[in-house]
């Protein structure tokens, strides 16, 4: 039977998932039910990590509002779907501005060990999923994304103590073309729904690390090349949501804690989900 948490679960890891890179969940949707999930997120920088070292941006500060629409649905008990695609506008000061379609991704969730069947165990699983890049311009420090088309592959594990605590974790690969090194994602969580209804709130951390060894202003380095750049990040976040009805909204706060030719961010998503059901008895 499964638990009143690993389905909250299932439905708050939306928030977490539509914010950061390769973030699936072992907890799937009960069949025939699912999420809509609508984020906004806002990150800001006003450093940079060229190379290693940590710099003053040379054009002041980098603002990016991004808005994400994400959705899960239960396919079976052991197969689910979900999908996400976005809007985002970047601004540089004297750079301008970049705006236009993020990165579109679909992917599959199969679940095959499930930890209320097997005692003792957590549940596993694994997620495969395709990137299209999307509609903006690349080659430039305030690009939208690396203008790569793909796949990400992870390896999911969770396990729920005492319906009421639950830990979870990632390994995965993200590939692209256009030249954009081969990432390897680890994310780590822990979860807790506190003893006020509805309310649940998790903390996470987040490392990116990809192949390749052309660092900004490195050998090589000229603008064009700013999708080859290694991209390293270590990230920490913590959040809360809320659930009343068929709606939850949930808030994830995020710091960049370590990174590698890349932005000195500090983000923070906000979320309203709506959680539906298309079973017919």
């Amino acid at each position: 039977m499964r638990t009143s948490l690993q389905v909250a679960l299932a439905c708050l890891m939306g928030t977490i998932a539509a914010s950061t890179s390769a973030q699936g969940s072992p907890w799937l949707p009960i069949p025939k039910s699912g999420t809509i999930t609508f984020i906004q997120a806002s990150q800001t920088a006003d450093h940079f990590y060229r190379g290693t070292a940590n710099r003053p941006l040379p054009f002041g500060e980098l603002e990016q509002s991004t808005s994400w629409v994400a959705v899960t649905y239960g396919a079976t008990d052991s197969l689910a779907l979900d999908g996400r695609l976005g809007r985002s506008m970047v601004e540089a000061g004297p750079l301008g501005e970049d705006k236009g379609p993020t990165d579109m991704t679909l992917g599959l969730t199969w679940r095959f060990v499930d930890e209320d069947i097997n005692d003792g165990v957590p549940s596993i699983a694994a997620r495969i999923g395709v990137v299209r890049a999307g509609d903006y311009d690349v080659g430039m420090p305030h690009a939208i994304g690396d203008g790569g088309d793909g796949f990400e592959a992870s390896v999911l594990v969770g396990k729920i103590f005492a319906d009421q605590l639950a830990f979870s974790g990632e390994l995965g690969l993200r590939s692209l073309d256009n030249d954009v090194p081969r990432q390897t994602i680890f994310n780590a969580a822990a979860h807790w729904v506190t003893p006020m209804p509805g309310l649940a709130v998790r903390a996470q951390y987040h490392q990116q690390r990809s192949d390749g060894d052309l660092d900004i202003g490195g050998v090589g380095f000229m603008p064009p090349r700013f999708p080859e750049v290694t991209e390293d990040i270590d990230r920490f976040s913590v959040g809360a949501s809320y659930r009343f009805g068929p709606l939850s909204i949930g808030f994830d706060r995020f710091n960049t804690t370590g990174a590698r030719n890349t932005g000195d961010f500090n983000a923070w998503a906000a979320a309203v989900t709506y959680h539906f059901d298309l079973f017919k008895p």
